[in-house]
């Protein structure tokens, strides 16, 4: 990814809270000729490596080339159209601000059912808010035994993780006000998001080439 220096997330702690907030990822990967991409939530776990944990639909062919390939998984988080007329400034031009993470590694596939459920249990607690002890019950139970083998686990083994956050910092700091002046008004998906992000921003001045 191109990363110019002032859009670079400098933080290895940053870079986690970004996997952790934005689990939504694109799973790309090359394997006998054919490229290939999932989109897919992959949860970011410490121990015993780092790595990213999820599952595909047994029906997916993607996950018949993953074991021990090498993939890129793409993070996004809010993005929002800057036009320049909220610059304020003469020759300027339309941009896009954004936050995204890339996370290189090696996929290992999951295809028994002991080593699925407990990503699926893990799955489970992050996303289901201390409901998960139900659901965790629940799932050596039919009809969700056989829901299960309708699925298989993967775990990516983090290898390198780099991260953008392209919110106008090459720009003057009156200019990104007018920009998140303008993000306020438009009422655009993900718009105030970028603005509450930009606003972090404003005590840097790095002009630099975008």
């Amino acid at each position: 990814m191109y990363i110019p220096r002032e859009f670079q997330i400098q933080g290895h702690a940053d870079l986690i809270e970004m996997l952790r907030r934005y689990p939504f990822s694109t799973l790309t990967s090359y394997s006998q000729g054919v490229l290939s991409a999932s989109h897919v939530p992959l949860l970011y776990q410490d121990a015993p490596e780092p790595h990213l944990v999820g599952h595909l639909a047994r029906a997916n062919p993607h996950w018949e080339t993953l074991d021990g390939t090498e993939v890129l998984v793409t993070f996004l988080g809010p993005d929002a159209y800057i036009t320049p007329q909220w610059y304020g400034e003469d020759f300027s031009v339309p941009t896009w601000n954004y936050l995204a993470v890339h996370v290189r590694g090696t996929c290992e596939v999951v295809e028994n059912m002991e080593g699925t459920v407990p990503i699926i249990q893990d799955l489970l607690g992050r996303f289901e808010s201390g409901a998960s002890a139900s659901w965790a019950a629940k799932l050596a139970q039919d009809p969700y035994q056989k829901m299960l083998a309708e699925i298989v686990g993967i775990r990516i083994r983090i290898e390198s993780m780099e991260g953008k956050a392209k919110l106008g910092q090459n720009r003057s700091k009156s200019s990104r006000e007018g920009a998140i002046a303008g993000l306020r008004n438009s009422g655009g998906a993900g718009s105030d998001l970028v603005a509450d992000l930009m606003e972090k921003t404003l005590d840097r001045n790095e002009p630099h080439g975008e």
